[in-house]
């Protein structure tokens, strides 16, 4: 389990608009989970990645990375 008040974890969304377009990357977010037990993040790409850095050296895991995803409205 990870305590939310530490922010020993470190969530960096990157995002491409366009298969060869650059990358956007956001700035780091404290990966601290609501009480429900998600991280509400909200962004826009039709490619994405997510980098996790531990800023403390310590044991964690992600577990099952569940993703809500809706098509835009530029079609």
């Amino acid at each position: 389990m990870i305590n939310a008040d530490a922010n020993v974890l470190m969530m960096t969304p990157k995002a491409r608009l366009t298969p060869q377009g650059p990358i956007l990357a956001a700035d780091p977010i404290p990966f601290a989970p609501n009480p429900e037990g998600y991280t509400p993040v909200r962004f826009a790409g039709r490619q994405i990645a997510l980098r996790f850095d531990a800023v403390e050296d310590f044991g964690w895991s992600l577990g099952k990375l569940r993703l809500y995803v809706v098509g835009g409205s530029k079609r």
